[in-house]
């Protein structure tokens, strides 16, 4: 019988050790960590993954799965997960200051370029755009976007102050997520 994943029913699953589990489905797959292996990953690191309903949490395949590359390398490279085990590390520390420069900027205390992460990038184009809007009301919802949702953020504001019919589109979809501003 499959275990259901975040990403559907798998096909495919493996034991890394107990409390963490690889899941591959028919569309994505990645990571299983159970609530009780939470705590044996680094703090700036906790809050990529998504939660599951009892304390859990996920970490797709994609980028998150760098979060579990990096917490448990010898059993991930024991379990015969990763392709290429001898770049695990390089590839998962390469992976988080790309997809995660804040956090790994806090693990590390190393400075992460726009050079090295197309996130960091993103931050300092939303941050250059931001600076052109110019109608208060509009400043005050995107700092809001910001606080409850970074990534949308980055793309709203992106948008603020080239193109103002997808910056409403895009503040429409995204701002249902934060608290309204009058």
């Amino acid at each position: 019988m499959a275990t259901h994943t975040l990403w559907g029913p798998s096909q495919e699953s493996k034991r890394i050790m107990r409390g963490v589990m690889w899941y591959s489905t028919a569309s994505h797959g990645g990571y299983h960590v159970a609530t009780s292996h939470i705590s044996e990953i680094a703090e700036p690191l906790r809050s990529i993954g998504q939660s599951d309903s009892v304390g859990g949490k996920w970490y797709e395949e994609d980028c998150d799965w760098s979060v579990v590359a990096l917490t448990w390398p010898a059993e991930i490279q024991a379990a015969r997960i990763y392709l290429h085990p001898d770049s695990l590390l390089h590839d998962a520390r390469r992976m988080l200051r790309s997809v995660y420069p804040d956090e790994y900027e806090a693990l590390t205390g190393t400075v992460v370029t726009p050079e090295e992460s197309y996130v960091r990038a993103e931050q300092v184009e939303a941050e250059a755009a931001f600076a052109t809007v110019t109608d208060a009301n509009e400043r005050a919802k995107l700092l809001v976007v910001k606080a409850y949702c970074p990534w949308q953020y980055r793309h709203a504001v992106s948008y603020a102050g080239k193109d103002f019919l997808r910056y409403r589109e895009l503040m429409n979809g995204y701002y249902v997520h934060a608290p309204h501003v009058a």
